[in-house]
């Protein structure tokens, strides 16, 4: 992992969601090469099961990143619309909890190590579960 590159890219990430408020971001890149987000807010239609719409993501970097993309997790207990829909798939355990990956680049491809970076990773997660709602995610968005 280029622990510099990786370091630079939490910093402007934290940066970035920081003027959302209420998001925290932790991570371990020494021993795991794993970063947490607390507190993210999700598109309408997606809340936990108390109804609170801010959920936790895992990103967990392969050794070689920036080479090749993060795997983005999310909190199992966020769901859309009180379904998990099949764009998440239940795979990891984590933290005292449960996790499913969500893929946000529908191939190798669409990453570029070159352009992309952490900030990239989480406004792809963004767009993809917004997507799962379709127009009612615009709709709800308008609305507001």
């Amino acid at each position: 992992m280029n622990v510099e590159r990786t370091v630079s890219e939490l910093q402007e990430l934290r940066e970035t969601l920081a003027e959302r408020g209420q998001v925290r971001v932790s991570h371990d890149l020494k021993n795991r090469g794993v970063i947490r987000i607390d507190g993210l807010e999700f598109p309408p239609g997606w809340e936990t099961h108390d109804g609170s719409r801010r959920g936790a993501i895992l990103l967990d970097l392969p050794e070689e990143y920036p080479q090749y993309r993060p795997q983005i997790y999310v909190t199992e207990a966020m769901q859309f619309r009180g379904n998990r829909p099949p764009v998440m798939a239940p795979e990891r355990f984590d933290g005292g909890g449960r996790w499913a990956l969500v893929d946000v680049f529908a191939t190798e491809a669409e990453w570029d190590p070159e352009t992309d970076d952490l900030t990239t990773v989480v406004e792809a997660l963004e767009r993809r579960l917004r997507a799962c709602g379709g127009a009612d995610a615009t709709s709800d968005a308008e609305n507001r």
